[in-house]
């Protein structure tokens, strides 16, 4: 269930029957936290808010255990890493369409490949826009493969994740994983070099802050990780 504030009533059974009017809702109970605020939890209904009620539905069994749930649109929820790569990615490839240019279309049908899917949010974007489509998206950072998975099952996305990376040949490999800027990692990583990509990119980015609380922010978000993972070669 999902929890929040409802203010302004002095008793609990009316702001839960009020809750219950609501189409999205199946059912709600509301309770004194210690405070002394009213804090109603609500089951979303299956019919009518379908995506929000198969994310309660996984959280409640576990399944996004380490990742948080976040909305980069009104019509979209995720599950990621942290809010504001979900919302980089988002506007990245659902806004500005950085995929799908030069001609390039997705047929009905299609046969997507999805290498690099992060938290897979290509793959949602191909399914919206190739009804029937199939995708096989590949990621070798588990977390992030996790929650590509996650999403696809949210969406109803007819997907299969890969926990790997891909190589001409068979074995084992080495990824520099950065959690706070997942976008940078990779095989061919380095960290100097990418601090300096994003020191620059912080820099003349909106809002900026040069000086010493950019060079915090920038090396907070390439605090590296150095992971295995299995290589395939399909």
């Amino acid at each position: 269930m999902t929890g929040f504030i409802h203010a302004g009533t002095s008793t609990e059974q009316m702001p839960a029957k009020a809750l219950r009017t609501d189409s999205t809702v199946a059912d709600a109970v509301v309770s004194h936290d210690q405070s002394g605020r009213l804090t109603a939890r609500v089951v979303p209904d299956p019919r009518h808010a379908p995506e929000l009620h198969r994310a309660v539905t996984l959280e409640a069994v576990g399944r996004s255990a380490g990742l948080d749930w976040h909305e980069p649109a009104d019509d979209l929820r995720v599950a990621g890493i942290n809010r504001t790569e979900s919302d980089f990615l988002y506007r990245e490839i659902f806004t500005d369409n950085a995929y799908l240019r030069h001609g390039i279309t997705l047929p009905d049908d299609a046969v997507v490949v999805d290498v690099g899917a992060n938290i897979g949010m290509f793959t949602l974007y191909a399914a919206r826009h190739s009804p029937g489509a199939r995708v096989i998206a590949v990621e070798p950072i588990a977390e992030l493969a996790t929650a590509a998975a996650l999403n696809a099952e949210l969406h109803g996305v007819d997907a299969t994740v890969h926990t790997c990376a891909l190589g001409a040949a068979p074995g084992e490999t080495e990824l520099t994983y950065y959690p706070r800027n997942s976008v940078m990692s990779g095989r061919y990583a380095h960290a100097d070099e990418d601090l300096a990509v994003l020191r620059g990119y912080l820099h003349t980015g909106e809002g900026s802050e040069p000086g010493r609380q950019l060079d915090r922010v920038a090396a907070d978000r390439m605090r590296a990780e150095r992971r295995i993972c299995e290589v395939r070669t399909r």
